[in-house]
């Protein structure tokens, strides 16, 4: 899984917005997963994207996109990446600041 430009900018934004800075956090992908990683007290943040080609009502190919997303704790799936940010801001608001 490529970390994506379109994925990246909008995950920035929510780090900013919960008042943290881009560099308190590394990004390792690991086992096909991306780890956002507090880098103070190594707590996880983990999400990968799954894209499968099916075949839609009209007898086209269509690409779908499903994230599956989580902590150490829980692990959930989704169809919109909507969902993945609400999830990472929910994480970060329960992360210690300094």
């Amino acid at each position: 899984m490529r970390f994506l430009q379109s994925e990246y900018k909008p995950i920035i934004e929510v780090i900013k917005k919960n008042g943290f800075e881009e560099q308190e956090f590394s990004f390792v992908k690991k086992r096909g997963r991306l780890n956002i990683i507090h880098t103070e007290n190594s707590q996880t943040f983990f999400f990968h994207r799954k894209t499968e080609t099916v075949l839609n009502e009209s007898r086209q190919w269509e690409k779908q996109s499903s994230f599956q997303f989580g902590s150490e704790k829980e692990e959930l799936w989704s169809d919109t990446f909507d969902t993945v940010l609400a999830a990472l801001s929910q994480w970060l608001a329960k992360l210690p600041k300094d």
